[in-house]
């Protein structure tokens, strides 16, 4: 074999492995949080890759990306995210992203809003922790299911058959988790901060404050002594941290109050 037939022949098969890799690849979906990467990944199956950019112990309300992260973000086919109602840092990253390559599910057609306006604070806008309502979560999980067919339409079959398992299985999660919390409705809690109105609502769930409208708004004096008063009061069976924060503020405000703690991670 002369050197030219063995070069053409290397070359030949070097583009054969080029191309198959390319119908290998497979759709690489990016998820802003871990809420959105769980209902994409049962989605998605094995025939698409989804990842998740915010590490699970990070509030969005505080994350700084990475150079790993912007790379991330423009070599995907999707990047999903809640909006910029929620992660305010990825607005400028994702507006240097192609439109199609985006999706802001807080703004896909029959999601349920809850205006924060409310308990007399002075703060304006809507509760942005739209997963926390199983409805929204069927809206998301359907828009999402979309985008893989649009993406993948080959596997058109696959995905909507996920999509299928997937909303029995809530349907599911939604019933068991309304018998659970049926005794608990006229018990009344405190929340570390202001974002559980989809799921309060949904259940019909009774708090009685946070303690701050967001993690990254510190409350104001006046809020503090309020929040005293009511932890005195007896109204309150217990208050909830998250795992994001350790606010020494909480422990200096419950003192050696006899009420019970416990832990929510939205």
């Amino acid at each position: 074999m002369s050197v030219s037939t063995a070069l053409i022949r290397l070359v030949l098969f070097v583009l054969l492995l080029c191309h198959g890799s390319l119908l290998l690849a497979k759709p690489l979906l990016v998820n802003s949080i871990r809420p959105l990467h769980l209902i994409t990944s049962e989605l998605a199956g094995d025939m698409a890759e989804s990842r998740l950019l915010l590490p699970e112990t990070v509030s969005p309300h505080l994350y700084q990306l990475k150079p790993s992260d912007r790379r991330l973000l423009q070599e995907a086919d999707r990047v999903f995210w809640v909006g910029p109602e929620l992660e305010r840092f990825l607005v400028k990253p994702v507006a240097l992203l192609r439109n199609d390559q985006v999706v802001a599910l807080l703004h896909a057609p029959g999601i349920t809003l809850i205006d924060e306006s409310h308990d007399g604070h002075d703060h304006h806008g809507i509760d942005p922790h739209i997963w926390l309502n199983v409805d929204n979560v069927r809206v998301m999980a359907q828009a999402i299911a979309d985008e893989l067919t649009s993406l993948d339409p080959d596997n058109r079959s696959m995905y909507q058959q996920n999509l299928r398992d997937f909303l029995k299985k809530l349907t599911e999660v939604d019933q068991q988790t309304a018998l659970r919390l049926e005794p608990l409705k006229h018990q009344g809690y405190v929340l570390l901060h202001d974002g559980y109105s989809h799921f309060e609502e949904r259940y019909g769930l009774r708090r009685q404050a946070a303690f701050s409208l967001s993690p990254d708004r510190k409350p104001g004096a006046r809020h503090l002594l309020a929040m005293r008063k009511l932890l005195d009061s007896g109204r309150v069976v217990c208050l909830f941290r998250e795992p994001q924060y350790q606010p020494a503020m909480l422990d200096s405000i419950v003192g050696d109050r006899a009420i019970e703690q416990g832990v929510l991670d939205p």
